[in-house]
């Protein structure tokens, strides 16, 4: 029996893997329309601000991998930036294009770490830490951007939101740079949930959450990393007003990190992948609380979505197959759980990192 399994598992491989594509094509196709009107608007763009606006997303997206990096070095591990520049892509991709895409993505990511050299606690600390980040970044955005719009006598009534964002986001910092009392609070929820039973992967989501609460960052470290995922949301900032200019319209200055916050919000509610339809609704929405939206604005908010969403998930998409091909290659280790671990990788006083997985096989190495 256990024979046949292991024979028809790449089979079942392939189909789960054919039905992830066909997922994917149908929320991606669902939602075409919002580049309707795409061929009316090329033929009068300033192309200049549109790669510039491209540029941008680039540094946004290396901001992020500098967070990991950042984070990863803390564990002792220092994956090639090319290749954490690559997961980062893929799981992107992933989170804006694939049902339940953000936790699917976290999965990947994870994954990436194991290879990388990370134990299970390491791994899930810094998945745990790139988002709390993130989150505390976008929070940093939108009180600049609230701040900003109130000189301006406007605030979009956005003041109740945006103030339980930060407060939110506080929190999550706080939690996470002293994880002893999030661990306790998991782990006494699954204590509570699985009472009397006495489970392999019970005892080991306890385990990894006791050996989590011996990963500290100091408030210097983590607001180090805050500044790289701040910076990350700066620079998509930055791709949404140059695109105003690629248009050949002006920049609304008065309530552009308000409108941008307020889209970006959205696009983290989960409602669709990489907020689908809501992020341009808001956008509008806002844009014209702040003086009416011409058709301009509208191709602008149409630019800035194709250079910081469709771009990006068909380049991502293409760095999952890449990556898929370097494990099948032998590049990378095929089962992540099985990787090994790193020396000394929960030392987080360690002063000298390691390349990870990259450096501790000579199949691994780039």
């Amino acid at each position: 029996m256990r024979i046949g399994l292991q024979r028809s598992w790449p089979f079942a491989r392939w189909l789960v893997g054919l039905a992830i594509v066909a997922l994917t094509w149908e929320v991606l196709s669902s939602h075409r329309g919002e580049l309707h009107g795409l061929s009316g608007v090329v033929s009068h763009l300033n192309w200049f601000f549109v790669l510039l606006a491209v540029g941008f997303e680039i540094l946004a997206i290396f901001s992020t991998v500098m967070a990991q990096s950042r984070l990863l070095g803390r564990a002792s591990l220092l994956p090639l930036r090319r290749t954490l520049f690559s997961t980062t892509l893929a799981s992107n991709a992933i989170a804006n294009s694939v049902p339940a895409g953000p936790a699917v993505a976290a999965v990947y990511l994870f994954r990436w770490y194991r290879r990388f050299g990370a134990d299970d606690p390491v791994a899930a600390w810094v998945v745990v830490g790139v988002n709390v980040a993130s989150f505390c970044g976008l929070a940093l955005v939108a009180l600049g951007g609230l701040g900003l719009a109130s000189s301006n006598g406007a605030s979009l009534n956005l003041v109740p939101a945006v103030i339980g964002v930060a407060v939110v986001a506080l929190v999550a910092a706080l939690l996470f740079v002293s994880e002893r009392p999030l661990s306790a609070l998991i782990a006494r929820q699954i204590e509570r949930n699985q009472r009397g039973r006495q489970t392999a992967r019970r005892a080991r989501i306890l385990a990894i959450l006791s050996e989590m609460a011996r990963l500290r960052l100091s408030p210097l470290d983590f607001s180090r990393i805050v500044g790289w995922a701040f910076g990350n949301w700066l620079w998509d900032a930055g791709a949404f007003a140059v695109a105003f200019l690629a248009t050949g319209t002006r920049i609304p200055w008065a309530g552009l990190l308000l409108t941008y916050g307020a889209g970006q919000l959205a696009a983290n509610l989960p409602v669709t992948p990489g907020g689908l339809g809501a992020v341009e609704g808001s956008l509008t929405a806002a844009l014209s609380y702040f003086g009416g939206v011409s058709g301009k604005d509208v191709a602008a908010i149409l630019i800035y979505r194709i250079v910081s969403f469709w771009l990006p998930v068909g380049v991502g998409w293409l760095n999952v197959g890449g990556l898929s091909l370097a494990v099948r290659a032998g590049r990378y280790d095929r089962y992540a759980l099985n990787a090994p671990v790193a020396p000394g990788v929960i030392a987080l006083e360690s002063p000298t990192p390691t390349r990870g997985n990259e450096s501790l096989s000579t199949k691994n190495k780039n």
